[in-house]
């Protein structure tokens, strides 16, 4: 499998554009090794927090780090779940609610290993990957996000 053609990491200045799923699914159909495709869009919500309203998360990161670290999270899902293709996509910066911040698309031979694939990725971005949101309220207010 060529890694390079079938893996990359994105990074986004803002909310992730909705377009962007459908490019990586249309390099993935190009492919005929593909029978499973799982994807999972995180996007920001309203919550309440302290009687305030969120209304932005702004990300921030050590990009050569978290490249690092995204980079070897990719690989070893690929080679766990023997993945035939693997999209990332985080936001930087400020996100404003309903926009993503989180695209993971992964693909396999399977749906089982797409769905587990996926969700390892996910999973192992939120615990691992040095990327921090600090909310801001509709008051201006700010408070750092703790992953759950």
């Amino acid at each position: 499998m060529n890694l390079q053609n079938s893996c990359e990491m994105v990074w986004f200045e803002g909310g992730i554009p909705s377009a962007t799923t459908s490019e990586f699914i249309e390099r993935i159909n190009e492919s005929n090794n593909t029978g499973g495709i799982d994807i999972f869009i995180g996007q920001i919500r309203a919550d309440i927090k302290g009687g305030q309203k969120v209304k932005a998360i702004q990300y921030t990161t050590h990009k050569e780090l978290a490249n690092k670290v995204l980079n070897e999270i990719i690989q070893n899902a690929v080679e766990e779940f023997k993945l035939t293709h693997v999209y990332v996509c985080h936001s930087i910066g400020d996100v404003f609610v309903g926009s993503a911040s989180l695209l993971v698309i992964a693909a396999a031979a399977h749906r089982v290993e797409a769905f587990e694939g996926c969700r390892a990725i996910v999973e192992k971005i939120k615990s691992d990957a040095p990327i921090w949101g600090q909310e801001i309220m509709e008051n201006e207010d700010r408070e750092w996000k703790v992953n759950s």
